[in-house]
């Protein structure tokens, strides 16, 4: 009865550990839900790869803008990269264009692979976060700040090995050297595909009958 009850919950785990695993993306770690980055001074934004595929290698190159999230829609406020290779860079600060948008939360920084991945479109959002010091406008977009490429954007080059959920790099992490551990993680990249947690969380629930039964 044991061993039918521990099959079970197996099963159950892995099919938790199958859904998690089909998250791995572009950890993006910073800006998180505590930033507040501010027009006309330079924001910026970190990323890793959690060693589960898709890589960063197969992710590849990726446009990169910051947009507004309202009513389940991207605005787009700010382009800021057309063709930036995430697996070779980590690091990237630009600066606000205040006039862009206005005060207020619920910016995020997109990430879109100019190439499919498995076989489909690729986007990755950053945690929302705060702008302040702006005056622009959301009903009025700056076709300047859409149309044309922040010529006040700097690229760091990714530092060596591979950042992991276990090694996380900090604020003040070097561009260059051994990852270091980092204790009390608490950041996650967001994703518009965390839907499939819950699903994941419901079948393990729903396995656990069984269980009761087998034992």
């Amino acid at each position: 009865m044991f061993s039918k009850m521990f099959s079970t919950l197996f099963l159950a785990t892995a099919l938790v550990s199958t859904f998690v695993s089909v998250q791995a993306t572009i950890f993006v770690f910073s800006p998180d839900k505590n930033t507040v980055c501010h027009g006309g001074q330079s924001c910026n934004v970190q990323w890793s790869d959690n060693g589960v595929a898709p890589s960063l290698a197969s992710i590849g190159r990726c446009t990169v803008g910051l947009f507004h999230e309202a009513n389940g829609q991207d605005q787009l406020i700010e382009r800021i990269h057309d063709s930036l290779d995430v697996s070779q860079y980590n690091n990237l600060t630009f600066v606000v264009n205040p006039a862009a948008g206005p005060n207020s939360g619920g910016y995020v920084v997109k990430f879109t692979a100019l190439n499919p991945v498995n076989g489909s479109q690729f986007n990755q959002w950053s945690h929302s976060f705060k702008l302040d010091k702006m005056n622009g406008s959301f009903a009025s977009p700056l076709p300047a700040a859409t149309s044309t490429l922040n010529p006040n954007a700097a690229i760091t080059v990714m530092a060596t090995g591979t950042w992991t959920t276990s090694f996380l790099p900090t604020s003040t992490a070097p561009t260059t050297g051994t990852p270091s551990p980092v204790s009390n993680i608490n950041h996650s990249g967001a994703s518009r595909s965390s839907t499939l947690y819950p699903i994941a969380a419901f079948m393990a629930i729903a396995a656990l009958p069984f269980a009761r039964l087998a034992f």
